[in-house]
Order: structure tokens, then C-alpha cells, then sequence
């Protein structure tokens, strides 16, 4: 495993701590050696099964939308450690631009924010960007489509490194992994 993806993984498993450390689990401190403990690791395997849910569905019951279009932004200026709800907020956002170029390329109508996947906070960020993207008649933009394609390959780019992150994770500890 090189060292920039263990890094990656290091700093996933420190957020990890302060996500069951903190609010109602405060008092739990299982995952203080969560390599070996099944408790533990269930609930890091529950967590993440939250994160693919999130991705696949855009939606679930404790992730419901991108929170801070303006912190995605932030991300994509520079490299840095990406915490997990950075990593949903992300590819939250990359599966809203694809709704919007999927709706486009099938020749539906300008698409409505309230149409896509997921919801995005704050709307007027989103609604900046589609409007710097497409005309009012719905065709790309020649100055604006290489800005949203470029912010969707670096977004592809951190989605794919941080989904292989993940993975390395899940299948570091899946043979201790106690599920039923």
C-alpha cells in the first residue's frame, strides 16, 4: 500500500474515533483498539455501508445533502485530507452535475434543483454554477463547459482515490469483520 493511501487511511480512522467519541457515543470507547475488536469493527463496517448507501442513493437517513457547496470549492483549490462527510459531500456533488448533463444530454428542460438526486446547500452556489455552465436555452456554455469539466475530473480524481481508500479499508479488516 503506497504511503500517500495509508496517510489517507490513517486520517480516515482518526475521524472515525472522533465521530464515535463524540454526541451519544461519547461514552463508548470501543474503537480505542478497533483492529481486533468485533464491536468495533461492526460499526466501522455499518458506517461505511452508510457511505456506499449515501452514494448509491444520494439520499439516506442520516446524510440528506451537500451542506456547503462553498466548502466543496474549498476542497478542489488544493490537496487535503478529506474528513468523511467530505467524501460524501463530494461525490454528492459530482452525482448532481451528472443529473444535470444527463438531463441536458437527453434533451429535457433546463434542469430544476428541486428534479435532482439530492438536495444542495446553499441552492444559490449551484445555481451560480449551471448558470455560468448553460444558456437560458439550455445549450453548454463554449467559456463555461471546460470549467465544469474540469471541476468534474477533479472531482472524479478525489472521489476515485478516497473510494479507493475506503475499499483498501473495508477489505483490511473484512476477515474480522463478525456480521451476520
Amino acid at each position: 500500500m503506497d504511503r500517500q493511501v495509508q496517510g489517507e487511511i490513517d486520517r480516515i480512522v482518526t475521524e472515525l474515533r472522533s465521530f464515535f467519541a463524540s454526541g451519544a457515543n461519547r461514552e463508548d470507547t470501543t474503537l480505542t483498539g478497533f483492529e481486533s475488536e468485533p464491536t468495533a469493527l461492526e460499526r466501522l463496517h455499518r458506517y461505511f455501508s452508510e457511505v456506499e448507501k449515501a452514494i448509491e442513493n444520494g439520499k439516506t437517513m442520516t446524510v440528506l445533502a451537500v451542506e456547503n457547496l462553498g466548502r466543496i470549492f474549498d476542497i478542489l483549490k488544493g490537496p487535503q485530507s478529506l474528513k468523511p462527510e467530505d467524501f460524501i459531500q463530494l461525490k454528492s456533488f459530482l452525482k448532481a452535475t451528472d443529473d444535470c448533463h444527463d438531463r441536458f444530454n437527453l434533451g429535457e428542460n433546463y434542469p430544476l434543483l428541486t428534479d435532482l438526486a439530492l438536495d444542495i446547500k446553499p441552492a444559490d452556489l449551484l445555481e451560480r454554477l449551471l448558470d455560468q455552465t448553460f444558456s437560458p436555452e439550455g445549450e453548454i456554455l463554449d467559456t463555461a463547459s471546460g470549467n465544469l469539466a474540469q471541476i468534474r475530473r477533479e472531482l472524479r480524481t478525489i472521489s476515485a482515490q478516497c473510494s479507493t481508500a475506503i475499499t483498501r479499508l473495508r477489505d483490511r479488516y473484512r476477515s474480522h469483520l463478525c456480521l451476520p
